[in-house]
Order: structure tokens, then C-alpha cells, then sequence
């Protein structure tokens, strides 16, 4: 994602990736594996395009400049990922994976990366690719805390197809802990998929997509002002530890949606 940020490739969506499984275990751990990059560091000049990257016409279309004017429309065709498990990070690990990667991409590793083009492309363009990368680069902080605040206002997240058990508890200052953890064949509880404090300051409201499985959901929350929303494909077994007052009781309710998915829905407010 960053290094997508930094080159201006937008078009990012669910195909333009393939995935490796890295683990040698049977939980199988994948590592992404990007492809078909044909927009990175395309410019855009002229009056039509610079009016057609206007939020209400194709905001994605910014293309690849010294600044970075709404990176939520920058990384827009990545919101496919916000919804795994393993994308919840805390905000001092965002904040540390960009801090290492902006460690890495140095002034001479930009060089020798535009140093690797074709001699005519440098003749035309090579220095101001460079200076402007690095502009870019210098901007990247900043810009993905700008990110990490928009993703996470309402935060996505979907089980998978196996059993599941997620645990809901207060938090310090009205955060949210939230683990889950798998469920084997025998019921017993097994690794943890996550395990985070969702910060009020930041987000409002999780939406929790229970899968095809027999998922099991632990409230044991009533202070946290955060909005939760649990959509199950099937019947989900709530159990609640503690019993919430009158203003944080849960509603239960039929939906109807075009997306059959969404049979249930538990609203905690």
C-alpha cells in the first residue's frame, strides 16, 4: 500500500492481486503479490484532466504528483483488504511500518530505481521523476495517518467460513478490545486472528460479518461508546457475559437487502 502511494497506482482492486502461501504449517499464512501495474507515475496534464480528478467525477484519477491531495481517493481500489483479520492494525503499527518503509526508500534508492528506465525516458523525464518522488516520499507519513483515521471510522470485518469466537470487552477510555479466535473440529479454542483496542477518538462504529461457520460472540462490553453492528450469514450464538442497561441493550432485527448475505443484524448503541 505504500509503495503504491508513493508511485500513484490507484488501480489496485481485488485482480490485480495473487496471493503466496509463505506458511509450512497447515494454517496457511499468504503473503500479497501485486500485478499489472499499468498506472504507476502517470501524469496528468491539461484542463480536462485535472477537472475530471474532481470528487464528484473520478477523484482516483489524480495521478502521479509532488503532493498528494486526498489520499482516501488515492487508495480507494484497496478497501478490499480492510476487512481481513490480519489487516486490524493498531495505529503504532501503521505508524511503524510506515516509519520503516520510509527508512528504506532513500534518496539513492529512488535514484538508482529511475535510473533503471530506459535511456530515452531519463533524457526526457528522469530528473523530474526523481525530485518529485521524493517530494512524494516526504509526504507519506502524514498521509497515511490522514488514511489510518478515514479507514477506520467505520471499521469492516469479516469471519471466514469456519468457527469462529469473538470476545467483546470494555477497554481503557471508552476503547473496545476485541479478539477472535479459531474454534477447531472439537470446539476448543485455538489461535487468536486478532486482537486490538479500537480508540472512540477514531472509530465509530465496527461492523462484524459473521461467516458460514458456528461463530460464537462474547459481549462484555457497556461503556464503549463505539456502535457495533454483528450481520450474520447464519445463526450466531451471542452470550452475553455482562447485562447491558437500557441504552446499550441490543436490537435484533430482520433486514431486507438485495445482498442475501446480510440476514441478521445486532445493533449495540
Amino acid at each position: 500500500m505504500l509503495l503504491d502511494l508513493l508511485v500513484s497506482d490507484w488501480d489496485r482492486h481485488e485482480d490485480q492481486w495473487r496471493w503466496l502461501n509463505t506458511s509450512d504449517t497447515k494454517d496457511k499464512d499468504y503473503a500479497p503479490v501485486p500485478r499489472d501495474r499499468d498506472q504507476v507515475l502517470k501524469i496528468n496534464t491539461g484542463i480536462v484532466p485535472k477537472m475530471i480528478t474532481r470528487s464528484w467525477l473520478m477523484p482516483t484519477f489524480q495521478g502521479f504528483d509532488s503532493i498528494i491531495p486526498s489520499v482516501k481517493y488515492s487508495l480507494y481500489k484497496h478497501r478490499f483488504v480492510h476487512a481481513f483479520p490480519a489487516f486490524q492494525f493498531t495505529k503504532k503499527e501503521w505508524k511503524d511500518m510506515t516509519e520503516d518503509f520510509m527508512q528504506r526508500i532513500t534518496d539513492s534508492v529512488i535514484d538508482v530505481a529511475i535510473a533503471q528506465l530506459p535511456a530515452s525516458s531519463r533524457e526526457i523525464r528522469g530528473q523530474e521523476l526523481a525530485a518529485t518522488m521524493k517530494k512524494r516520499r516526504d509526504q507519506l507519513p502524514a498521509a497515511m495517518d490522514r488514511y489510518y483515521r478515514f479507514y477506520n471510522q467505520v471499521v469492516d470485518l469479516r469471519l471466514s467460513d469456519k468457527n469462529e469466537q469473538v470476545v467483546l470487552k470494555d477497554a481503557p477510555d471508552g476503547g473496545l478490545h476485541l479478539t477472535i479466535r479459531k474454534i477447531n473440529k472439537d470446539g476448543e479454542v485455538k489461535g487468536k486472528l486478532v486482537d486490538r483496542v479500537y480508540d472512540p477518538q477514531i472509530t465509530r462504529e465496527i461492523r462484524l460479518y459473521t461467516g458460514g461457520g458456528d461463530d460464537t460472540i462474547q459481549v462484555n462490553y457497556v461503556s464503549s461508546s463505539i456502535k457495533l453492528r454483528m450481520i450474520g450469514e447464519r445463526a450466531i450464538n451471542i452470550l452475553p457475559l455482562i447485562s447491558p442497561g437500557p441504552v446499550s441493550g441490543f436490537i435484533a432485527t430482520r433486514v431486507v437487502s438485495l445482498i442475501p448475505v446480510m440476514k441478521a443484524v445486532f445493533i449495540k448503541r
